[in-house]
């Protein structure tokens, strides 16, 4: 992708996806987005491009689970930041939205 590419300004906030009391604050529309024509999730850079999926890798609660984020180099990340066990709910949803069955 050339570099004069106009990408979203980086959100703060890191990736937790919590608040206070463990009560999860969403503004706005869902994150990134799932294709269901070829079962890939996209960040939210313009245009939008295929996210990467990484896991954990610091010691805490969350080490070694896996979550979905934007692939570009750091300093170009749009902040799109989801975890996998989401991503999975979501694909449900948008699969049988569009009347697709469910992965076997």
């Amino acid at each position: 992708m050339p570099p004069s590419t106009p990408r979203r300004a980086r959100r703060g906030g890191g990736g937790s996806g919590g608040s206070r009391r463990g009560v999860r604050a969403q503004a706005g529309p869902p994150k990134g987005l799932f294709e269901t024509l070829n079962s890939k999730w996209y960040c939210d850079c313009t245009p939008r491009t295929q996210a990467a999926i990484r896991t954990v890798q610091k010691d805490g609660k969350n080490k070694g689970r896996k979550f979905w984020t934007c692939a570009q180099e750091r300093r170009d990340q749009c902040g799109f930041f989801l975890w996998d066990d989401d991503a999975r709910a979501r694909e449900l949803e948008a699969q049988e939205a569009a009347g697709q069955p469910p992965p076997s």
